[in-house]
């Protein structure tokens, strides 16, 4: 067989440019673990299922938050409304008062306290505004004032009590009540002046 036939050395050209270019082919669109590479395709598989365990996560916890944000809003319908500490004093005044005039007793005196300082441990986004009162009354009227504040809409508390009788012959009693209640702090103004 002889090679001088110009066909036949094109044939052998062809030959051994196809075998490159499949060569090539093989080399690019199969690839070959050589050196690890199945290693790093492990690692980036473990990756990609790592972050979409995350982004599934994540759409849980957004409807969590969701759900907390709304059941916030619902329990902050509890507080007392004003936007400072002077009016929401005023507004719980005006409750306490409505609920003792609805039991008959008579308030003597009220007076709106100092504010507890925060804890510094647990910050709060709530204020406690306390009311100190002096009530006369009756046995019966104590138990209806307690259940009215009990009961009340919003969120009061009673921190003190002392009950002392005032006439014994006709039952007459003398409570001094700190009650109070919260409000949302008012958030600080973020921008700069200039």
């Amino acid at each position: 067989m002889t090679l001088h036939s110009p066909q036949k050395r094109r044939r052998i050209l062809l030959t051994i440019v196809g075998l490159l270019l499949a060569a090539v082919a093989l080399r690019y669109l199969i690839p070959l673990d050589v050196g690890g590479k199945g290693e790093e395709l492990a690692v980036k598989e473990k990756r990609i299922t790592n972050l979409e365990q995350r982004l599934a996560r994540k759409e849980v916890l957004r409807q969590q938050l969701s759900e907390l944000s709304r059941q916030v809003a619902v329990a902050e319908t509890g507080l007392l409304g004003g936007k400072t500490a002077a009016l929401v004093a005023v507004d719980l005044q005006n409750r306490l008062t409505t609920i003792i005039t609805g039991t008959g007793a008579t308030i003597t005196s009220q007076r709106v306290l100092p504010s507890p300082l925060p804890d510094s441990a647990k910050p709060s986004s709530y204020v406690e505004i306390p009311v100190q009162l002096v009530v006369s009354l009756t046995v019966r009227q104590l138990k209806d004032l307690l259940y009215g504040i009990s009961s009340s809409p919003v969120f009061l508390k009673m921190s003190e009590a002392e009950i002392r009788v005032a006439k014994q012959e006709d039952g007459s009693l003398q409570a001094t009540l700190t009650v109070s209640g919260l409000m949302a702090k008012a958030e600080e103004s973020k921008e700069v002046r200039k």
